[in-house]
């Protein structure tokens, strides 16, 4: 009898994990759709004004295109205190007005002094956004008589308060150890007073597809009353004509920022550490900031549920909030083989004080709040450096600010096939345990199907542990979800 009620069970399931992939909300719209077509230019995004929440915004910048260097001024490799080679930039730029060497830091830290003196003597990259007036949100009409390095703020117009900030590439900004550190691309993508939530997807120069995915997926939810923002984190390529093909891409889109360091792997703690600097100081008027990589889905529906619980949290109220899965009792890999290796000289055996890192983040998915983002950045400048950015960051660096994580591990799973399976089964009759956060790998359909049943799931409030985290279940009213985490092989 129980065999014929599971086997019952597991073909409502198939059906309607079938039935989703076949989802349609919308008639005349497709899943299918070629990857040429989503990094395509203007027959894809038709140079639309950016909407976010409910309401239209015009950026009031346009970007200016650098001019390729010659091949004599390519980077050049250097050599580091351990014998390894490490690119520095020693290129000449042409930007409007200004010409400057773009220098980014070290694939390990140190040689500040180095590289400081190898920016030319001009002045900094600061004219990579052209500066226009100030257009209001929704007239398009310039705003008046506003001095710069100041926030214009509560100019409201049709409901819509107007943040702007004026100073995109402040002279003054300090990144881990890099003094007068330069924003290369900048928009002013918190420019309004109310923001549920600004998320950063951490992404590689080279990852224009895993960008578009997310723009025309889940990245831009549509929840009713909430405004949220979406941010790309990017440092700089070698490759001018890369950096050429992202100026066109940040220009159509306006959602990249980006830091004047290297984008490579061993530089991550420099991009991770960027994005909390550029949040706090501009969109430290959100109640949130997400931060992700960009081979991940979020169900930002389900996230914004979550994050309304912690509004009035004592952590929320006094900067100390970090929100994440929590990995525990990791240990430090000492073999040079591995991926995840750290020699004693990063890494002392006095200064680990164990064999085991403290508690740190899943880099997939955190949660902060601005002041938190700030006062990381902050701390960054004094913590010895560590490449592994999770480790380094929401590790040694929460632990140095006395910071307890919350501990969201539930939510979170690095399994794809079971992010989908429990995606799929959502509905407002039957409970199953849900995850807000899983891997994409940057495929569209995936992202798109996965999108619109979040959505759905919003607006019939699915019943699962995010949007009914207290509900009291009886034996029977578990069964469902037990027989699928049996057949996916999870411990719950």
């Amino acid at each position: 009898m129980m065999r014929t009620c599971t086997a019952v069970v597991l073909g409502l399931y198939l059906v309607t994990a079938v039935s989703l992939l076949h989802y349609h909300y919308n008639n005349s719209y497709t899943t299918s759709i070629k990857a040429e077509e989503l990094v395509g230019g203007e027959n894809m995004a038709e140079n639309e004004t950016k909407t976010h929440g409910a309401k239209n915004w015009d950026l009031n910048s346009k970007l200016v295109k650098q001019k390729s260097v010659t091949s004599s001024e390519k980077p050049k490799d250097v050599s580091t205190s351990n014998g390894q080679k490490k690119s520095t930039v020693g290129a000449k730029t042409s930007t409007v007005g200004a010409k400057t060497s773009t220098v980014g830091p070290n694939e390990t830290r140190g040689h500040t002094e180095s590289r400081l003196k190898a920016v030319v003597k001009d002045t900094p990259l600061k004219a990579v956004v052209k500066e226009t007036p100030l257009k209001d949100v929704e007239t398009d009409t310039p705003i008046k008589d506003v001095e710069k390095d100041t926030l214009v703020k509560d100019v409201e117009k049709n409901g819509v308060s107007v943040y702007r900030h004026t100073d995109l590439h402040p002279s003054n900004l300090t990144l881990i150890d890099i003094k007068h550190f330069n924003i290369t691309i900048n928009f002013d993508i918190c420019n309004i007073q109310d923001i549920a939530m600004v998320i950063t997807v951490t992404s590689a120069v080279q990852n224009r597809l895993a960008r578009d995915v997310i723009r025309k997926t889940w990245g831009k939810p549509n929840i009713p009353g909430a405004n949220t923002r979406l941010v790309f984190i990017l440092g700089k390529p070698e490759n001018m004509t890369h950096q050429e093909n992202l100026l066109d891409e940040a220009m159509l889109h306006q959602d990249i920022v980006q830091g004047d360091f290297h984008d490579t792997y061993r530089n991550l703690s420099y991009k991770t550490v960027f994005g909390k600097l550029w949040v706090a100081r501009f969109c430290e008027q959100a109640e949130f900031m997400v931060k992700t990589d960009d081979d991940w889905i979020l169900d930002l529906y389900e996230t914004y549920t979550l994050t309304r619980r912690y509004l009035t949290h004592p952590k929320y109220k006094t900067d100390m909030f970090v929100l994440c899965p929590v990995r525990k009792n990791f240990p430090i890999l000492r073999d040079k083989k591995n991926k995840w290796y750290v020699s004693y000289e990063e890494l002392s055996k006095e200064e680990a004080k164990g064999t085991k890192y403290p508690n740190f983040c899943s880099g997939a998915f955190s949660i902060f709040t601005p002041g938190t983002a700030k006062r990381l950045a902050e701390k960054a400048t004094s913590v010895k450096f560590l490449h592994l950015e999770d480790v380094w960051v929401t590790g040694y660096i929460v632990a140095a600010l006395k910071i307890v994580h919350l501990d969201c591990m539930q939510y979170w799973t690095n399994q794809r096939t079971t992010f989908v399976v429990k995606k799929a089964v959502q509905t407002p009759e039957i409970y199953y345990r849900d995850y807000l956060v899983g891997p994409s790998d940057a495929e569209y359909e995936i992202s798109y199907t996965v999108n619109q049943h979040a959505e759905w799931c919003f607006r019939m409030k699915c019943f699962n542990n995010i949007y009914f985290p207290n509900a009291s279940l009886s034996a029977q009213q578990n069964i469902p979800d037990k027989t699928i985490n049996k057949k996916l092989k999870l411990k719950v």
